[in-house]
């Protein structure tokens, strides 16, 4: 708090105010990535002469800026890189002397905004439109913001800067010197996609598509599927009215329903078991309930049997380079579109991503055999004791735990089982090749603008970084219990609740 405002949240170490995830007096607002597609590849031409080194644009030569950077490595010389740029960016990739390299555009790089205003203006905004005029200085990464204020206004705001052009510009390194793919400015703040009181009484943002074929402007090509919003509408649309209380929302943020689940567990009912253990598998599945649960036995068969078949297509479909494909990195992309893509054809009995001749029967029949025989060496031959919760766990790992290895057991927080996967609410994705959990709420929280006291959340570790003190990871059993805390408000009973105080007194002069 201070004399401007007062805001509860969630602060990035270094960077002043609070950016996300929080509420001041009037006006609450929680973030996601917003997918938005807002850099573009060029591909450039080059030549050197007596000028130096020049770059074409629409046929003449332009001078390319070059900045020299030195890096000081401990224990080693001096690196010194030299970074050309063009007026589309700078070079990420190739050798400009050579004749040709990638520049990259970015909205960042090229020309900045003061974001660190569009924070506080944040900060100190009254109502959801105050804070939608707030972010018109918002630059870079684009988000999602689910937004309410103490008027009853609430809805969802598209925020940051993204760049006009063709959408040709998102699927591959485009020709830079042609002048055909400039930028034409940027999307018009009043023209982002938002909801503002939509007529429907809610508003859902879960990385999903949020524009459709009717949208004048060219937003970005990947998002991720609807799977996750569809199950929080389905549980939205259950409430009955004048219950949406915090409690209400708690159980919407352990949804753990995965609609994936139900398409894959039809068909694989739908095959003519070849053993005693696939049988048995099947009987499991019948009885499920398509929840990814820690504590159940057929989240993990469906789960290795789904990846199973889904690295059997990627053979296919890249040969060879599927196992490189899938490991580098931006290869998580490339297994979301894969499991996706499966999905979508065993839904609609599309065979076209098989090797030809082979059906998807005979093809889930391979994958759960095969993952049958790989649960069995990994957690035995009962299958009574495949617990999802035994694979799907958290791991987080201290940037410092790799340096010092002998430090690890202190400084790493401990490893947890968790409910669901990358298709449910309650998010918790992993790599094609491990259920180790990779993606995962870095917080929850339930803002009542009603009444600020009653609003909970919860962090995934705690509320210190400091891994001696108590507070280091004293909330990670309650995260994944998906269980809340009070999110302290009223400034008596944080005083009176305080633990300790630290009082921040400026140097003189």
């Amino acid at each position: 708090a201070c004399p401007d405002f007062a805001v509860s949240g969630y602060s990035v170490p270094g960077v002043p105010g609070t950016l996300h995830f929080c509420h001041n007096e009037y006006v609450a607002w929680g973030m996601t990535y917003g997918s938005a597609d807002t850099q573009d590849l060029f591909a450039e031409r080059f030549r050197e002469n007596a000028d130096g080194l020049e770059y074409e644009f629409r046929g003449a030569w332009r001078p390319a800026e070059i900045l020299r950077e030195e890096i000081h490595v401990r224990g080693a010389a001096s690196v010194t890189s030299e970074v050309v740029i063009t007026h589309h960016g700078p070079i990420i990739a190739g050798d400009p002397r050579k004749g040709q390299a990638i520049a990259i555009s970015d909205p960042g790089l090229i020309e900045g905004t003061p974001w660190a205003d569009a924070a506080r203006d944040a900060m100190r905004a009254r109502s959801v439109e105050d804070l939608h005029q707030a972010f018109a200085r918002w630059n870079d990464r684009v988000n999602n913001y689910a937004v309410t204020d103490v008027h009853g206004c609430f809805g969802y705001l598209h925020e940051g800067r993204i760049p006009v052009r063709e959408a040709a510009n998102g699927w591959l390194a485009v020709p830079g010197w042609s002048g055909e793919h400039e930028w034409q400015g940027y999307i018009p703040h009043a023209e982002l996609p938002k909801a503002i009181d939509p007529a429907t009484g809610y508003a859902i943002t879960c990385n999903q598509r949020v524009t459709g074929s009717d949208y004048p402007y060219y937003v970005g090509l990947v998002f991720s599927p609807d799977y996750r919003a569809r199950r929080i509408q389905t549980r939205i649309l259950e409430l009955a009215k004048g219950t949406a209380t915090p409690e209400a929302m708690g159980h919407i943020h352990a949804e753990r329903v995965s609609l994936p689940a139900q398409v894959f567990t039809r068909a694989l009912l739908a095959i003519e078991p070849p053993d005693a253990d696939c049988v048995q598998a099947l009987d499991l599945l019948r009885q499920w309930d398509c929840r990814m649960d820690r504590d159940q036995v057929q989240p993990t068969i469906y789960a290795q049997t789904r990846a199973l078949l889904g690295y059997h297509i990627a053979q296919h479909l890249f040969g060879d380079d599927a196992l490189t494909l899938l490991a580098e990195a931006g290869g998580d992309a490339h297994w979301r579109l894969i499991t996706l893509q499966t999905t979508l054809a065993i839904e609609r009995g599309d065979t076209a991503l098989l090797p030809p001749g082979q059906t998807w029967s005979q093809a889930l029949t391979e994958a759960l055999t095969g993952a049958l025989a790989a649960l069995k060496e990994a957690l035995g031959d009962d299958m009574s004791q495949w617990s999802w919760g035994r694979l799907h766990c958290t791991r987080p790992q201290h940037p410092f735990s790799v340096v010092f290895p002998e430090a690890a057991s202190f400084l790493d927080p401990p490893s947890l089982p968790v409910h669901g996967d990358g298709d449910t609410p309650l998010a918790g994705s992993y790599a094609f090749d491990d259920f180790t959990v990779t993606g995962l709420s870095v917080n929850r929280y339930i803002f009542d603008p009603s009444d600020w006291t009653r609003s909970r959340w919860i962090a995934p570790l705690g509320a210190s970084g400091h891994p001696a003190s108590p507070h280091y990871a004293d909330q990670a059993q309650l995260w994944a219990d998906v269980e809340f805390i009070p999110q302290l408000w009223d400034w008596q009973e944080i005083r009176d609740r305080a633990e300790t105080t630290q009082h921040l007194v400026p140097l003189e002069g």
